[in-house]
């Protein structure tokens, strides 16, 4: 059965549910927690454990090999050299980390749940982390001191950096969408900030109903003669997915969460053997032989005028689970895709695979670790999400950062930077 994308990508919303250090997932009925925390999916969160559980049962009909690649003896024949690996922010209190990352002309910027911190290229020095609250607080509503869900990026035309994070109130309820933009090119300078009433569309209270479109002929209004621009939803054809199985630690440690089928990332590149729209998630896939089912990377590059899947893979191993990709075209026509992953004789960690203009279409490399697990994870909750960034000063590498699990059975984040 095909399925299909979104021609614009956006995942789905979330909530901003995190766990502190050994708490549990809460059932339906939950601890003094309100309903919207509790239904996390769409589903209650028992109905959604009952589903994660069946998921871990093989198709009813193997698929063939050719419809997977193997993370093992790919015909793809160079693999990604890391550079620059340094330790993230370390463990905070809230799991999972939600690690987010921009890369500048000198500067890393990384953020974990509510902190920050900025390196320069090449340092090894211990991170600093910041919290957000330092550079929200004159903006920040009155007692919304929950921050999470930060996203990182920078914009190479205007020399800027850009943050954007959830925060939200208990009582009364409320939420807002925080966001700052650095006055100069340096991260640890002037930042402009404002915190954006999450209920409102402008100054009209809305349902928080999400719809996706696509913008096309954005200058009609300048041509001649002149015309209006057109908002349109396309769907792309893609590769079946389903959801995905909770990943195996080593001896009783519990199953990793690897969340559902909603797209993780999404980057356009415009130019070149990568132009068009790449995005990647997690699913579910059996490998012949396993009698169990695995979650594997899958991801597309999409040609958004041609409303077409140019490429497009899933990526993993017979035993093993890979999780929470983030994938990034670059300017040398290089793609690398980093994630996690772990299994029943694996501790979770973090490793990248990619591929190089002239490979193979619907080809990864082989994957190579990052850093290695140290410690069985005593809870579920893993990601979010990892991060990739291009290195606007390097056309030939990227920068990324994801989670491992670190000694003692606390999550870990790690930077690195990777070329071909």
């Amino acid at each position: 059965m095909q399925m299909s994308l979104s021609k614009a990508v956006a995942g789905a919303a979330r909530d901003p549910w995190h766990l502190g250090p050994g708490e549990l997932a809460p059932g339906p009925v939950a601890q003094g927690r309100p309903t919207w925390q509790v239904t996390r999916w769409p589903v209650s969160r028992s109905e959604y454990d009952r589903l994660v559980q069946a998921a871990r049962q093989p198709d009813a009909m193997s698929l063939t090999a050719s419809a997977a690649v193997a993370d093992t003896g790919t015909s793809v024949a160079a693999v990604p050299t890391v550079n620059d690996n340094l330790d993230g922010i370390p463990r905070t209190a809230l799991e999972p980390p939600d690690p987010a990352l921009a890369v500048g002309l000198d500067d890393v910027m990384t953020a974990v749940n509510a902190q920050f911190a900025v390196t320069a290229k090449g340092s090894t020095a211990p991170l600093a982390p910041v919290p957000f609250s330092a550079m929200f607080g004159h903006v920040l509503p009155h007692d919304a001191s929950f921050m999470f869900d930060p996203k990182l990026a920078y914009d190479h035309f205007a020399k800027r950096w850009i943050a954007i994070v959830g925060a939200k109130r208990e009582t009364p309820p409320g939420s807002w969408i925080m966001l700052a933009v650095s006055q100069t090119g340096d991260p640890r300078g002037l930042w402009y900030t404002w915190a954006l009433d999450a209920s409102l569309d402008g100054t009209t209270p809305t349902p928080h109903a999400l719809t996706v479109w696509t913008l096309k002929d954005p200058l009609a209004a300048w041509k001649t003669p002149p015309g209006s621009p057109v908002f349109a939803p396309v769907s792309v054809a893609c590769q079946s997915y389903d959801l995905p199985p909770s990943a195996e630690q080593p001896g009783a440690g519990p199953r990793i969460a690897t969340d559902d089928t909603r797209l993780l990332d999404a980057v356009y590149h415009g130019d070149g053997p990568t132009k068009g729209l790449w995005t990647t998630h997690t699913s579910k896939f059996t490998w012949p032989g396993d009698g169990e089912a695995r979650s594997v990377v899958q991801w597309y590059q999409l040609d958004v005028a041609a409303s077409k899947a140019v490429q497009q893979g899933r990526y993993g191993a017979p035993g093993i689970y890979q999780f929470f990709p983030a994938i990034q075209p670059i300017a040398s026509g290089d793609t690398f895709v980093v994630f996690g992953r772990s299994s029943a004789t694996d501790f979770a960690h973090l490793r990248v695979a990619g591929r190089q203009a002239a490979d193979p279409p619907n080809a990864l490399s082989n994957s190579v670790v990052i850093q290695p697990g140290a410690s069985v994870y005593p809870n579920t909750r893993w990601g979010d999400y990892f991060s990739v960034a291009i290195d606007p000063d390097d056309d030939g590498s990227a920068w990324m950062c994801g989670e491992y699990a670190g000694p003692a059975g606390a999550w870990a984040t790690r930077i690195c930077s990777v070329f071909f």
